[in-house]
């Protein structure tokens, strides 16, 4: 039921409300981010990649449906059945040069069509946007942040395995983001059996042949814990003179052997004392299943609790080929735990957790076209918002500069939008409009 006609407020009795605004937009700023995919390329490569069989759909084709989904992904309408909702939503329809928007079964049908050619053009469209966000921006390290995380599934979806470490059944999902700008890499779907450090070699192997490449400049740094304690790991980025590793090691009795006369020393010198600096070392270690001796660093702390402290203190191991002081080492390892955010932010924010369909390889593409979404709403706000916004998470930016109310006038020979006039960020917005528009012309062809 459309109509409220007739309906008022129980504490306002002359207010009534109804359906009977007009052909009105909630989502005026997405216009600001249709600009910006185009300005950057991105709209034109996924219109050239993505093409399908479009010579036998009539209406929609394959690019046209998967801009649709990205720009529905950007607004925060993760599910397929939101397009019946949005049919008509006209900043969409407008950017989309569309005068309907696909339907649900539409997209179900777009979706059962993708396979694993859909996934590779998937993860070169990541690789084109970092080609772009590079011209603009190169950065002169870029941190390979691991991380594995599970993505529920429920009934007989392919894949979907028991992990018992979340204690769920989901996919085991292997993801690389880069531990400065919160930029996605790369996401693999992999099955709920696989252990988190299983195949992080392969993973992370063509991502540092491409840098090798591509950007030879650029220095790497690969950081994982202690899931990614794998000989095969550490030799990959050896392989590449200009890539270094931070990986934490699990406490064992032999990485405690090398250390007893540190802890000994070190509970000495806290004994009788309130405060309890941690100490810094590093030795040389050989473990059974590696190829030659790799530098070791720890760290002793003894950690205070509601007034006392505790008996024995706590080693942290990180093996590593960088050359740095131990203390440095170590404090550029924890920083790792930023990528928790990011992973939060893509699965809250970006529907990352939304593995609808039975089919493994289905949902590997809804991952990868999620993280492309992800991506470019993370480099429209590093490129082009205000820098008090930049550190903003994407529900709130959604509410400032997404979510704006608006009037759509056609006209004989164009269309107008008049955005609400109490808007409270029209400053905002006209400086976002602006770095946009100054990014045209300033990417290569």
């Amino acid at each position: 039921m459309s109509s409220l006609a007739n309906t008022t407020l129980s504490f306002k009795s002359f207010c009534k409300v109804d359906f009977s605004g007009g052909d009105l937009s909630y989502n005026c700023g997405l216009m600001l981010l249709g600009q910006f995919m185009n300005n950057i390329g991105i709209t034109s490569f996924l219109k050239e990649n993505f093409s399908g069989d479009s010579h036998r759909l009539k209406r929609h084709n394959d690019a046209d449906i998967l801009l649709q989904l990205i720009l529905q992904n950007l607004s925060g309408s993760f599910k397929d059945d939101t397009a019946d909702q949005l049919a008509y939503e006209p900043i969409m329809n407008t950017i989309l040069h569309k005068n309907r928007l696909a339907s649900q079964p539409t997209i179900s049908r777009f979706w059962n069509r993708l396979d694993d050619v859909s996934v590779i053009s998937a993860d070169l469209a990541l690789k084109f946007m970092r080609k772009q966000a590079y011209a603009l921006q190169c950065p002169s390290e870029v941190i390979f942040d691991i991380d594995t995380t599970i993505l529920p599934t429920y009934g007989a979806q392919s894949g979907g395995e028991f992990i018992h470490h979340y204690q769920e059944v989901g996919y085991h999902t292997m993801l690389c983001y880069d531990g400065n700008t919160g930029d996605l890499l790369k996401a693999e779907l992999r099955e709920g059996s696989m252990y988190c450090g299983n195949g992080a070699a392969d993973f992370i192997e063509p991502l540092l042949t491409e840098y090798a490449h591509q950007y030879p400049d650029v220095k790497l740094l690969v950081r994982g814990d202690s899931g990614f304690a794998m000989p095969d790991l550490y030799d990959t980025v050896e392989k590449h003179p200009g890539a270094r590793y931070i990986i934490r090691l699990k406490d064992n009795s032999a990485l405690q052997a090398k250390v007893q006369d540190a802890v000994a020393t070190y509970m000495e010198d806290c004994a009788g004392k309130d405060d309890f600096p941690p100490r810094y070392g590093e030795f040389r270690y050989a473990a059974k299943s590696w190829s030659k001796e790799r530098r070791v660093v720890y760290k002793i702390e003894l950690r205070k609790t509601e007034g006392s402290c505790e008996l024995f203190p706590t080693c942290t191991f990180i093996v590593t080929n960088k050359e740095d002081e131990p203390k440095e080492i170590i404090q550029l390892y924890c920083k790792r735990g930023n990528m928790e955010n990011f992973i939060k932010e893509s699965k809250n924010e970006f529907g990352f957790c939304h593995m609808c369909s039975s089919d493994q390889t289905t949902n590997e593409n809804r991952l990868l076209i999620a993280g492309l979404a992800y991506n470019i709403f993370n480099l429209f706000r590093r490129l082009c918002l205000p820098k008090k916004w930049q550190s903003f998470r994407a529900s709130e930016l959604r509410l400032r500069m997404i979510h704006i109310a608006g009037r759509h006038i056609k006209h004989a020979k164009e269309k107008l939008f008049r955005l609400c006039s109490t808007y409270m960020y029209k400053e905002q917005f006209l400086h976002t409009y602006n770095c946009i528009n100054r990014l045209d012309g300033l990417l290569p062809d």
